[in-house]
């Protein structure tokens, strides 16, 4: 199982690969600024529901925030699945 830390990596790197600040993602997944860095800064759990409008303001997969993914990789289901299957 995944760590919600994990799950919180996932999500800050997809939001600065968008060049999205907190602010920014907080309107397009329709929360406060303030949910958003309590997110990012685990003091709060995600809910189900938090999670799908944070897959859709970062305009991904919701599997995509839940995967583990290196730092290396793109924030892409697609390729995880793929980098997974070479292995």
């Amino acid at each position: 199982m995944i760590s919600q830390t994990a799950i919180v990596s996932n999500i800050i790197r997809a939001r600065q690969a968008f060049g999205l600040s907190q602010t920014d993602l907080a309107r397009r997944c329709k929360l406060t600024r303030d949910e958003i860095d309590n997110i990012e800064h685990c003091k709060t759990t995600i809910s189900p529901e938090v999670l799908l409008q944070l897959a859709d303001g970062l305009d991904c997969n919701p599997c995509d925030l839940l995967l583990f993914i290196s730092s290396e990789q793109p924030l892409n289901h697609q390729s995880a699945i793929a980098d997974q299957g070479q292995r």
